[in-house]
Order: structure tokens, then C-alpha cells, then sequence
């Protein structure tokens, strides 16, 4: 009996400790995803975005509006996705002009006020790149900012409310203070357990501060700031006071001895051996196994009539899984085989026309066109399979820029930027090229040349390694409704009229990989169309990179 009540009142106490060790490392994963999250954003609004760096020139008043506007429509939309009280800003240090976007959460006068005092604050310090703790509006602030000394972006999270959500509620008893890596007090969030000047103390103290509160802690990474989490302990251990627990222990005790002798006697021979037989042959027709040596059933009538038709449904369903995948594979395969069909002929036709012009031009590029063509159809017919390798690809892709070279007066850049570690990977025919073909056909604006870029990397996404293929031109752009049709996720393969390529691409995507790829279009910031592939796969398919290759 005391055996079990002290197990009893440690496993309580233990349960109550992981637990609260788990909410504050949860809260602290979240504060340090948000922070990794505006970080990456900041940074790249200083190193990548155009907007901002047209604006660190000396500009007329009307171009600086504008490029004021453009990057201030970029920070709102980040500004938006901030679960919490905090925005993202540009200062100018020439004009001490500040643009600011706050997340939801803020009230105009709360906004004005912050921005008033940030704005002294960029004034007075003019550094290139800081992060740290800040007070504006009696309120605490992680601040960072990126720049040059003059022109600068940057974030701000308000600490005193960020859980918030989390911890003021009517059933809250928790107390969430922040302290920096000296443990010296920034501030806190909910009940006040413990006062400011008491922090310190408590924290070289055991979790259990003399059994009044439970203290854990847990640093934020990449930060010198530290997230203490305080509740009540009494309340959780006054169980022990009551009858019932006691009466409990002895209960258990007792039902346990009874249970401990009876088991062996009765349980295990009459009744565990059958139901674990049971629960094997249900095992098994989850995994569609049929066991192939013969059954010895069991000698109790009911089980063993279970067993035999358990068996008997197991056989059936197999077979009928069997022949239904065999029916869906083979028409799968059918689908597969016509969209590849459709991409021979399509371009061959193009090459066609362009030979006809080119002769009834009299062109002297003839001839090169007619050999540089034939080398690129004898790779291109060669290919028997639905995918090739992404250095295949930008061979062909190389090949169609020749030609096309050739056929055309007009100049077209082709930058490549394909990551060494994807060459290997296999993805389908024509993925690429397909987006290249369409910026050659509809991107082209009088008196600018079509800039076409390739890009190729592996990323990460909730833990799964994607293929990212990225095509993008400085043309016209895709229309909102080619947008809105291509970006809708695929049940099944589609033929289109409208863009045939882009679809038949699709489908294909949609045979080989189903979910796990699609398709996605947008146009720049700063104009043009930009296509990209998600493909899910292992960053070195080395393995299977010969499959699926040239006959």
C-alpha cells in the first residue's frame, strides 16, 4: 500500500514537472521560430529587395513615393502574418522619415506613440546592424535592424505581450517572465505569482521553491534571453489530504493481489492466448499478409469461428486489392503514355513552321538551323521514358536556346543557375523547357530584351526534401486568369485548350507523383512571370538516377 501511494504521488509530481517543462519549451520554440522567421525576412529585404535599394539613391520626390509604396506593400504583408504585437519598418536617416507596418493587434494611438519614439531612437543611433532589448511606450521591445548607417529595415516584437494569448485567460495560472542572460528581470506576462525583485533569488533555488511554486526555464535559441514560467505547486499536491486517496491506494492495492493470482489460473490460458491470435491475423490484414503455412485454431468454439472467417476475409480482401491495383496501374500507365505522345508532335510542328520560314526568307541561317535541329531531335526522340535527369534537361534546354538563337534576330539572355546536387535528380520530360518555350513565345516586349532566368535547388518543408525548379523572365507576365487556373491543385489529369504545355506538364506531375508535386505561377514585384515545380524527393537520387533514361 505505501508502495503504491508514494508511486502514485511521484508519478503526479513527476507528470506535473514534464508537463510544464514541455509549455515552456514550447513557448520558447515559438518565440524563436517567430524570431528565425523576421529575421530571414529582414535580411532579405536588405540584401534582395529592389525597392530598397533604389531607395538608398538619391531619388526626385515622385520616384521616392513610389518606391516607398512598393516596399511598404511588401513589409504589410509580412506585417499581417505576425501571430503577435509587433510590425516591420524602413527609416530613411536623410530625411528621418520612418514607414512602419504593424500586425492586427495595434491600436492607431498605441502606433503613433511607438513610432514617435522609434523613430528618435534610429535617429539618435544610425548603426548598421544591431539587435537587443528596447523600451518605447513604457513597453519592452526585441528590436533589430539591418542597414548602411543611413537607410535601414528592421522588426520589432513587444515582449511584455507576446503570450498574451497563451497565459490571460480566466483559468490562467501561470506567470511568464523574461529575463536576460544575467537573470536580471525585462518583464512578464499573467498572474503575478512572484514579485520583480524576487526573481532572482528564485531562480538559484530549486524547481520546487519551498513547495509554494513550481519554477522552470528555458533559454531562447540564438538570443541572450531566457523564458521563466511560474505556477502554483500547492494546489496540485493537496490531493494527499483527501480520504478518497487513501482509500484508492488500499483499493488498488488489493484489486491488484486479486488480479495477479487470478490472471495466470484463467486469463492467460483461456483467454489472452486467443485474443492475441486475434489481434495478429487483424495486424495481418492490415498488411495484407496472408500466412501460407496452416492455421492450428483455437480450442475454444467461439474463437475458433472467428479465426476461419477472420482468415476467409482476409484471402478475399487481398485478392480484390490486388486486381483493383492492377486495373488502376494499368490505366495510369495508359494516361501517362498518351500525354507523353502529346509532346512529341507539338514542338516538332513549331520546327516545322520555323524551317518554312526561314527557306521562304531566303535565310543563309538555313542550313545551321537544319543541323543544329537534327541533333536536338535525335536527343529529344531518344528519350522512352516519362522523366530524365535535371542535367538532361538543361542539355535540351541548351539545344532549344541554339535554335532559337538562330531562328530569331533578337538578342535573349539565358541565365542558368542549377545547384550540382540536383543534376542527378530525375524529374519529367519537358519540365523545365516547357517555361522556357512560353517566355520565348508570349514574354517578349518591343525594345527590351527577354532576360530568362533557370533556377534549381533543394529546400526543406516540414521536413521533406523538395526539388524547387524555378523559371522566370522580365516579359509581360501571366494574366489572372492563367494564374488562377494553373495555381488550382490537380484531382486527376486535365487537357486544356488554353495552355496545352503547362497542363500536359501538370498531369504528368500528377501521374507520377500525385500530391507530392505541383505546380505554382506568379508574376514579380517587379513584372514578369515566374513558373515554379515542387517536386518531393531525396536530395541524391544517385541510386535511380540511370532509370528511366535513354532506350
Amino acid at each position: 500500500m505505501i508502495i503504491s501511494g508514494l508511486s502514485f504521488i511521484y508519478e503526479i509530481r513527476d507528470e506535473f514537472f514534464e508537463t510544464n517543462n514541455y509549455v515552456v519549451e514550447t513557448f520558447s520554440d515559438k518565440f524563436e521560430v517567430e524570431l528565425n522567421v523576421l529575421d530571414s525576412y529582414v535580411e532579405s529585404l536588405y540584401a534582395e529587395n529592389n525597392s530598397f535599394h533604389i531607395l538608398t539613391h538619391q531619388l526626385g520626390m515622385l520616384n521616392r513615393i513610389n518606391w516607398e509604396y512598393y516596399l511598404k506593400n511588401a513589409m504589410q504583408s509580412k506585417a499581417d502574418s505576425i501571430n503577435e504585437y509587433g510590425g516591420v519598418f524602413y527609416y530613411d536617416g536623410t530625411r528621418n522619415a520612418l514607414r512602419s507596418c504593424y500586425s492586427g493587434n495595434y491600436s492607431t494611438p498605441e502606433m503613433y506613440s511607438i513610432n514617435h519614439e522609434l523613430r528618435g531612437w534610429l535617429y539618435e543611433r544610425r548603426e548598421t546592424f544591431y539587435s537587443g532589448i528596447e523600451s518605447f511606450d513604457n513597453k519592452k521591445f526585441l528590436l533589430t535592424i539591418r542597414g548602411n548607417g543611413t537607410y535601414c529595415v528592421g522588426y520589432f516584437l513587444e515582449l511584455n505581450r507576446f503570450y498574451e494569448n497563451e497565459v490571460l485567460h480566466e483559468d490562467s495560472d501561470i506567470q511568464l517572465i523574461l529575463v536576460d542572460k544575467d537573470s536580471n528581470y525585462l518583464c512578464d506576462i499573467g498572474e503575478k505569482i512572484i514579485e520583480e525583485d524576487q526573481i532572482l533569488e528564485a531562480m538559484q533555488r530549486t524547481r520546487l521553491n519551498g513547495y509554494r511554486y513550481l519554477l522552470v526555464s528555458s533559454h531562447i535559441g540564438g538570443r541572450n534571453i531566457r523564458l521563466v514560467m511560474i505556477r502554483p505547486y500547492l494546489i496540485y499536491m493537496r490531493f494527499w489530504q483527501k480520504w478518497y486517496f487513501w482509500i484508492s491506494v488500499i483499493a488498488i492495492t488489493v484489486i491488484n493481489v486479486i488480479i495477479a493470482f487470478g490472471y495466470n489460473a484463467f486469463a492467460k490460458k483461456v483467454v489472452l492466448v486467443p485474443i492475441n491470435k486475434l489481434v495478429q491475423k487483424v495486424n495481418n490484414l492490415e498488411k495484407k499478409d496472408i500466412p501460407h503455412q496452416k492455421e492450428t485454431y483455437s480450442k475454444v468454439q467461439e474463437f475458433r469461428e472467428i479465426e476461419i472467417q477472420i482468415d476467409e476475409l482476409i484471402r478475399r480482401i487481398y485478392n480484390l486489392q490486388y486486381e483493383i491495383f492492377k486495373v488502376e496501374s494499368e490505366k495510369q500507365q495508359v494516361e501517362l503514355q498518351s500525354y507523353q505522345i502529346c509532346l512529341k508532335p507539338h514542338f516538332f510542328l513549331n520546327c516545322l513552321k520555323s524551317i518554312d520560314a526561314l527557306y521562304q526568307n531566303n535565310s543563309p541561317s538555313l542550313d545551321v538551323f537544319l543541323r543544329v535541329l537534327s541533333d536536338y531531335m535525335r536527343k529529344r526522340l531518344s528519350y522512352l521514358s516519362a522523366t530524365v535527369s535535371l542535367a538532361e534537361e538543361e542539355e535540351m534546354i541548351q539545344d532549344y536556346y541554339s535554335l532559337m538563337s538562330i531562328l530569331h534576330q533578337t538578342p535573349v539572355l539565358l541565365e542558368k543557375e542549377i545547384a550540382e546536387n540536383t543534376k542527378s535528380s530525375l524529374i519529367p520530360v519537358f519540365a523545365l523547357q516547357t517555361f522556357v518555350e512560353n517566355s520565348y513565345k508570349y514574354a517578349q516586349i518591343n525594345g527590351k530584351i527577354l532576360d530568362i532566368k533557370i533556377r534549381t535547388s533543394f529546400i526543406s518543408v516540414d521536413g521533406k526534401n523538395i526539388l524547387l525548379l524555378v523559371v522566370s523572365d522580365n516579359g509581360k507576365g501571366y494574366s489572372d486568369k492563367m494564374i488562377a487556373a494553373v495555381n488550382q491543385p490537380l484531382c486527376a489529369p486535365v487537357i486544356s485548350k488554353e495552355h496545352i504545355g503547362i497542363d500536359n506538364l501538370r498531369s504528368r506531375l500528377w501521374l507520377l507523383y500525385g500530391e507530392k508535386a505541383k505546380v505554382i505561377l506568379y508574376n514579380g514585384v517587379s513584372g514578369g512571370a515566374v513558373a515554379e515545380v515542387y517536386i518531393e524527393q531525396e536530395c541524391a537520387d544517385t541510386k535511380n538516377s540511370e532509370e528511366g533514361r535513354r532506350g
